[in-house]
Parts: C-alpha cells; sequence; structure tokens
C-alpha cells in the first residue's frame, strides 16, 4: 500500500472483511521489493510516516492509531533506523530470498 495505509485498511475492513481479516503484512511496495530481493520485512521512518499509524516522535508503530484500521503493529514492518537500515536493506552480507548474495545495484559500469 501506498501513503495512507491505515485509512485504506479502514475502508477493507469495512467493504472486504475476509481479505483484510487474511492480510498478514501491510507494506508499501519498496518495503515489498526489499523483501522479495533481501528476504528481509523492514521499512524506514518516512514510508512509516505515511501509513498514518506511526509515531515519529518515538520512532515506532501506534498502536492506538493501528487499531483504527483494525491491524496492530504486528502487521507493519520494523521501522529501520539510519544506523541500521544498511544492514536490513540490501546489506552485501546479507542473502536473498533464493539464497544468493543481495547486492546493491550499481553504477558507472558496475553490475
Amino acid at each position: 500500500m501506498t501513503g495512507g495505509a491505515v485509512p485504506l485498511l479502514r475502508w477493507l475492513k469495512d467493504n472486504d472483511p475476509s481479505l483484510h481479516q487474511r492480510a498478514r503484512w501491510v507494506l508499501a511496495p519498496k518495503d515489498f521489493l526489499v523483501l522479495r530481493l533481501s528476504g528481509q520485512i523492514a521499512t524506514d521512518m518516512t514510508s512509516a510516516a505515511y501509513t498514518l499509524g506511526s509515531d515519529v516522535t518515538r520512532r515506532a508503530w501506534d498502536p492506538a492509531l493501528l487499531a483504527a484500521g483494525g491491524k496492530g503493529p504486528e502487521c507493519f514492518p520494523p521501522p529501520a533506523t539510519r544506523r541500521d537500515g544498511h544492514r536490513r536493506c540490501g546489506h552485501p552480507g546479507r542473502r536473498r530470498h533464493d539464497g544468493s548474495p543481495a547486492r546493491p545495484a550499481g553504477g558507472r559500469g558496475r553490475p
């Protein structure tokens, strides 16, 4: 889901409760790509803020805000900090879901 995931979840709960109940994770498109490429579930604080369900002061999910969409913090990816973001999101030492090394995209003629 892109920005405003909590209101979208509320709409989904009201209009298609069975799909809402089956949703295990609520991920932004880029977070889904990170999951597929690295096997890691994580987000950054900017994306977390766009969901309208994070407490930007505490840099964490706000259970009361997420409850409006009918899901709890366990359904949202853990927010990575500046210090650990590179370790969670595609660090060369990580493995992708198929076991191959996750490598950052290159530039200037690098693969």
